[in-house]
């Protein structure tokens, strides 16, 4: 099996993670990928890990042992500036929101591609999602 082609879709590796506060692991020895186009769910009861699991993923958290890959750099053993640079591949949109009221979505998606890429502006708008 080539695994640099399977590795080439991997968005999201999780290798024997185990996140939680202090050195109290609320989940342990986690192990799973997303791969691209796949459709990834975190279900589970009030209180049970989920968005301690989500902070560790997007470097908000350190996990207790484990390491993360996002597109196949660690986020783990990344340095500050090597973990900036992985964190601007991804994006987090909170359940009870985070965008500037005094904004439309459009200029709320406009003003993160302004601040944390180079895209030039024909680019930009090519990124924008199609409102209708």
């Amino acid at each position: 099996m080539d695994t640099e082609a399977i590795n080439k879709d991997t968005m999201i590796e999780v290798t024997n993670l185990s996140v939680g506060y202090s050195h109290t692991a609320v989940l342990s020895n986690l192990d799973f990928t997303v791969n691209r186009g796949e459709i990834f769910v975190v279900l589970g009861a009030s209180g049970c890990g989920k968005s301690t699991l989500l902070k560790n993923l997007i470097g908000l958290y350190p996990p207790i042992k484990g390491d993360i890959k996002i597109k196949g750099e660690s986020i783990v053993s990344a340095n500050i500036q090597e973990r900036a640079e992985i964190m601007k591949k991804f994006g987090v949109l909170y359940q009870s929101g985070a965008l500037f009221n005094s904004l439309t979505l459009e200029e709320n998606i406009t003003l993160v591609l302004e601040e944390h890429t180079d895209f030039p502006k024909k680019k930009k708008e090519d990124e924008l999602p199609k409102i209708n």
